[in-house]
């Protein structure tokens, strides 16, 4: 019930029984944005006098279906952004808590998520797989090691699917509009025509993004939908839908203050075991972008962990953009090629 009134709140719920209390005492924590925990303030309080209302809420959702496409590049490299406008490359994406808050009560129908092909067989598409969804993976582009058409292939995924199954409710993580190769007149396979597409058809649909990377399309979209387009940001679900690369056990959704947000998060601890485990045998696996050979280094500490491209990206953002190295967290002053 929790991740369905996450999913309706715009917010992040955990309950915990105060036992060192009085024994009949529930504690609900919200996280969340203000406006958004003051729009919620009567519905939660009507809830904790009488669930009823919500029970039948869930129950109801039982009987609905999901189906689900994920961009991974940009759910996990937005949630590595951080407010001041620097990056925690330590930030990985928890699939299961993902997952779990997206479907809610709800039964899975297709589930597809899409990324770029990494030089061995990282850990994440094996998770992915386990989670019962459909890896789609697309080599990079050779020349400029970018990923190419990884948004287009889930675009099409997902085209295919909705138009040969009755509408119903499908879920979008991502943030991308990719309106940037349409022509005037024309319609391109964008996320964004996805949405508008689907929508026409009858579907219900859920936009899963962080809030720094939603492109300003689906908020305007929104307001236009009648209610039949809905944007979820994850950013209140961030100790449920993303751990710490190191962290252990800690890293699944808990914290020195308290219990795990949600069990699904507490659910997670192998999914990051295993995940640092294909840390520990990938470290020649590029930092940033999980998806190339390393092959420059930072100066003076020598750390080697980037790829070309990353390399590059660092370089032209500049000290001021981006002045630690990414391993050991100390300054550079430049970045060399480790031949």
């Amino acid at each position: 019930m929790l991740t369905m009134l996450q999913r309706e709140l715009n917010l992040g719920l955990a309950m915990d029984r105060a036992s060192r209390i009085q024994e009949d005492i529930v504690l609900l924590s919200a996280r969340g944005l203000r406006s958004d925990l003051a729009a919620a303030e009567d519905r939660l309080l009507a809830l904790l006098v009488d669930p009823q209302g919500a029970e039948a809420d869930f129950h109801r959702e039982r009987t609905q279906q999901v189906h689900i496409f994920i961009d991974n590049s940009n759910l996990h490299i937005s949630a590595q952004n951080l407010l001041d406008g620097g990056r925690d490359f330590d930030v990985r994406l928890n699939v299961r808590g993902l997952v779990n808050s997206i479907r809610g009560g709800r039964r899975a129908g297709r589930q597809v998520v899409a990324g770029s092909k990494p030089p061995g067989n990282h850990a994440i598409w094996d998770i992915w797989d386990k989670n019962h969804f459909h890896v789609e993976l697309s080599q990079r582009d050779v020349e400029t090691n970018r990923e190419d058409a990884v948004d287009q292939v889930l675009v099409s995924h997902a085209l295919i699917h909705i138009c040969n199954v009755e509408p119903g409710i499908l879920a979008l993580g991502t943030g991308d509009g990719n309106l940037q190769n349409q022509m005037r007149g024309t319609l391109a396979p964008s996320f964004r025509n996805l949405v508008t597409t689907a929508l026409s058809w009858g579907w219900f649909v859920e936009l899963w993004s962080w809030r720094a990377s939603c492109s300003r399309v689906y908020l305007d979209l929104a307001k236009e939908s009648e209610g039949r387009f809905k944007i979820v940001f994850l950013d209140p679900l961030r100790p449920q839908v993303t751990f710490k690369k190191n962290q252990g056990r800690a890293a699944t959704g808990s914290s020195p203050e308290g219990p795990p947000a949600s069990a699904a998060a507490a659910a997670a601890t192998d999914e990051s075991e295993a995940l640092e485990e294909a840390d520990a045998d990938d470290q020649d696996i590029c930092v940033v972008c999980l998806d190339e050979y390393v092959t420059h280094a930072y100066d003076p500490c020598s750390h080697k962990a980037l790829c070309r491209s990353c390399a590059e990206l660092v370089q032209a953002g500049g000290v001021e953009w981006m002045p630690l190295c990414v391993m050991c967290r100390t300054p550079w002053t430049s970045i060399v090629q480790d031949l």
